[in-house]
């Protein structure tokens, strides 16, 4: 069986790069094929995250030349993250042949699979995620497709109505769904989404 894994392989930082490599070796020791889902949406790509540094700071929205030294002194510590992460990916991580920067390219190119996994990490925190990101809902797959999840974060203590209304009709093509938190799994049972289980992340397996 081939499992396709959408998740934030491409957030650089340790905890991100290394759930993706937990959950991806498990599901092979298991038997299955895996390949990683290589979403890599504009704002995880250095100038996006030089971008939305504004969003980060009143201080900064408001004042354009600390904004501007602020995205020079940082751009430093991206240049090196990129070569770093960028570099693991490429030596411990199967990724799609391809490279997807949104839903449409997901929906015009679909990658192949038996079966489709959410993995772990912040991949439902709406917040994080500056919005509802469909994808990691598996939205460009049809309803017949395969979906799970494993260990996915919502990364807050409730869902909006607005939230709800967006996630709840994709979530309910998942056969199986389990979290990472607590709170997670009640707060889906509350939205309409029963039978939620909590799972440990996949880097304690």
């Amino acid at each position: 069986m081939k499992i396709d894994i959408i998740t934030l392989h491409r957030v650089r930082n340790y905890g991100s790069s290394l759930q993706t490599l937990a959950t991806q070796n498990y599901l092979r020791k298991k038997g299955c094929k895996t390949e990683i889902i290589d979403y890599y949406p504009e704002r995880y790509t250095s100038l996006g995250l030089l971008k939305r540094l504004k969003n980060k700071s009143e201080r900064l929205a408001n004042n354009p030349i600390l904004l501007f030294g602020a995205r020079c002194v940082i751009s430093v510590s991206y240049v090196k993250k990129k070569l770093v992460f960028d570099s693991f990916l490429r030596k411990y991580i199967k990724m799609t042949s391809k490279t997807y920067r949104t839903e449409n390219e997901l929906l015009r190119n679909v990658p192949k699979a038996d079966a489709y996994c959410t993995g772990s990490d912040q991949v439902w925190n709406s917040y994080w995620n500056e919005g509802v990101d469909r994808p990691l809902y598996l939205s460009f797959l049809p309803e017949s497709a395969y979906k799970f999840s494993y260990a996915a974060s919502i990364g807050t203590s409730k869902l909006s109505d607005k939230e709800k209304s967006q996630v709840v009709p994709l979530l309910k093509e998942y056969r199986h769904i389990t979290v990472r938190e607590n709170n997670g799994v009640e707060i889906l049972n509350d939205a309409g989404i029963p039978n939620t289980l909590q799972m440990l992340d996949p880097t304690l397996l």
